[in-house]
């Protein structure tokens, strides 16, 4: 049976999961770890997201995205230093491609985001087209959300 970590220990080592391996004195020590945020104290959770993914669309339709985000983190989003922003997809909006947040948000608390939107065009296919937006601090992108839609008559 192949799963995702069986996969990646066969691409990383070229051996099978369940190999019998054996190790020197001096083989290098293989260390996996997950990806921290790269923003201390800052983490997002998305609680609600409308249209839900994979909603069928028509051919320009317009429509507003909406998520709805939970402050993890142990410090607030304060709305001048804290932008959502497009960062990679399809891009379905029809307006900029960064904003400040409408207000600031306290740990715990929870907040609205909304971008104007269109679908594509119609291209006789039955397409499904995914953006991808985020929090950011500056630079620094510490909570990705997304959202995916289907194109159709």
């Amino acid at each position: 049976i192949s799963t995702p970590a069986q996969s990646f220990v066969q691409s990383a080592l070229g051996l099978p999961l369940l190999s019998p391996m054996t190790f020197s004195a001096s083989a290098p020590v293989i260390r996996i770890a997950a990806e921290a945020s790269t923003v201390p104290y800052y983490a997002c959770k998305l609680t609600a997201q409308t249209p839900a993914d994979w909603t069928k669309m028509s051919g320009r339709q317009s429509f507003d995205a909406k998520w709805t985000l939970q402050n993890t983190g142990s410090k607030p989003w304060y709305k001048t230093q804290v932008d959502y922003k497009y960062l990679s997809g399809k891009k379905l909006h029809t307006n900029a491609s960064l904003y400040d947040l409408p207000a600031s948000v306290a740990p715990g608390r929870k907040i609205n985001i909304v971008v104007d939107m269109m679908a594509p065009k119609y291209t006789g296919a039955y397409t499904w087209y995914t953006t991808t937006w985020g929090l950011a601090r500056g630079a620094q992108v510490f909570c990705r959300f997304t959202m995916t839609i289907v194109v159709n008559r």
